[in-house]
């Protein structure tokens, strides 16, 4: 059953309206209202419902909500890494960055982990394996986009600050 099929029904039975009753007075039939009331894809067109509001005696309202997936976006925390290294000084070895990494995109952009150990793009090319070099592999994190400035803001704090600080955010 459909949610706006739910509604539809409970409220055609607290008017004590048969199906028929309520398919007569919206001039279809009763296996019309038992597909609406019952049928999830039911195609429920804007002159049907105006005619069951006034059956009913009951408003739509229609709203839209944001699909979430559009307002989220994946990023690995090697390319986060990459950053971080590109760009600024930074003491923390790869398995320190992407620890602070993962806990501040769980704790402040509803981040999750997607997938662990997935093997970075440019490991190839990699010569050095010094604890400041690009990682091997790399974990993939889905997270709000919004939060994409208050990110890039993290990380450049978190590459000032060294390994110990006070202000460490594990």
């Amino acid at each position: 059953m459909n949610r706006i099929g739910l509604v539809i029904e409970e409220r055609r039975c607290h008017l004590g309206l048969s199906r028929q009753a309520l398919a007569e007075l919206i001039d279809v039939t009763a296996q019309t209202v038992l597909s609406i009331e019952r049928d999830a894809d039911y195609n429920l067109g804007t002159r049907l419902l105006r005619r069951l509001e006034t059956a009913l005696r009951v408003e739509f309202h229609i709203t839209m909500k944001e699909d979430v997936i559009m307002n989220r976006i994946r990023f690995g925390n090697d390319e986060l890494i990459l950053h971080i290294r590109k760009h600024h000084p930074c003491k923390w070895t790869n398995d320190q960055l992407g620890k602070r990494i993962w806990v501040f995109l769980r704790d402040h952009a509803d981040g999750i982990k997607v997938a662990e150990d997935v093997e970075c793009l440019w490991n190839t090319m990699l010569k050095s394996r010094a604890p400041d070099a690009l990682p091997r592999t790399a974990a993939l994190f889905e997270f709000r986009a919004d939060a994409l400035p208050a990110l890039f803001s993290f990380l450049r704090d978190l590459a000032g600050r060294q390994p110990g600080d006070a202000a460490d955010p594990e």
